[in-house]
């Protein structure tokens, strides 16, 4: 069958700086090779392109995909040095100088499965999808669906995480029943009157991640269909509090008589810059009244379980 990539451009988020990057146009899949057309001619230092994979315990496994890549124009080209798989997920970091720049995620597909998925929530693609949704559900369209009777597992419904940023085990993992030190399991639905599979999340998702849904499910009439999903969520808040300070400046003061060293009085000022806010704020003076007086060189203050918060702010940052 002819292979089919689908790429959806997302922005960046946390680690990733899409402030100054380009703009994925379209993408190819032609033997062997993602071919990204971008906006602009656009030459990184290096580039990654990851999949996580899930096997059939549903443990997960961490693959950097990416071999050769070179630039053609405003065509970025990469090489896969792994090969994909039915479904695979990608995520393609460009790196230049300091920056990382994410352009998007790829999906590969062998060719158009028969449908038989009428549509899910959060949709197939979607983007700034809230971190606390209470459920994935799929509706189907056509046979009946066979609700199992049996304990479903990893192989009717997995929800996973692919973040470049995190190691295998990192990666946010859910699936029906599955084994959990403590809290509860996602648990599966399914809805016969409205002809949906639904599961229960015990918690938020990671922010500012891609997530990829595979489903499986029985038909009244025998037929079967598997179908994986895709959508992004929505950036997290954030919040920057105060660890520890430590004095390191030495002859910063008038030298006290009678004495070795020099002593400093120090304050704190937080400065915060979101790509919202389009400017420096200075949100924040530590401590509050004052300063902290006469501190010797080295000297340091570690803050306990009140920490002093430089910034918070719930909203997602852009």
């Amino acid at each position: 069958m002819k292979a089919l990539l689908s790429l959806f451009a997302i922005a960046g988020c946390g680690e990733l700086d899409v402030s100054e990057g380009p703009v994925v146009v379209d993408s190819r899949f032609a033997d062997g090779v993602v071919q990204i057309e971008l906006d602009r001619t656009f030459e990184p230092d290096a580039v990654r392109l990851v999949t996580v994979r899930s096997d059939a315990s549903g443990a997960l496994d961490l693959i950097e995909a990416a071999g050769e890549s070179f630039v053609e124009g405003t065509t970025l080209s990469i090489e896969l040095a792994d090969p994909p798989q039915e479904n695979d997920v990608y995520r393609a970091i460009a790196t230049r100088g300091d920056d990382e720049i994410d352009l998007g995620t790829v999906v590969y597909r062998t060719g158009l499965e028969r449908i038989a998925v009428a549509s899910s929530s959060p949709a197939d693609g979607a983007s700034d999808v809230e971190r606390n949704i209470s459920r994935i559900v799929v509706t189907y369209t056509g046979s009946q669906v066979d609700c199992p009777t049996g304990t479903p597992g990893v192989a009717d419904f997995h929800l996973y995480s692919v973040d470049p940023a995190l190691t295998a085990s990192q990666q946010q993992n859910m699936y029906p029943n599955m084994p959990v030190g403590f809290g509860f399991a996602p648990m599966l639905a399914c809805d016969a009157a409205r002809n949906q599979i639904s599961m229960t999340l015990p918690g938020p998702l990671l922010g500012g991640s891609t997530f990829r849904v595979d489903t499986s499910a029985r038909a009244t009439d025998g037929t079967t269909v598997a179908r994986s999903m895709t959508f992004r969520t929505r950036n997290p808040g954030l919040k920057t509090s105060i660890t520890k300070v430590t004095n390191e400046i030495y002859e910063c003061d008038t030298k006290y008589p009678f004495s070795t060293s020099y002593r400093c009085d120090i304050y704190l000022m937080g400065m915060v810059k979101t790509r919202a806010a389009s400017a420096w704020q200075i949100n924040s003076k530590f401590p509050t009244n004052g300063d902290w007086s006469n501190w010797a060189e080295d000297t340091s203050r570690t803050f306990g379980v009140s920490l002093p918060v430089v910034y918070a702010d719930s909203q997602a940052v852009d």
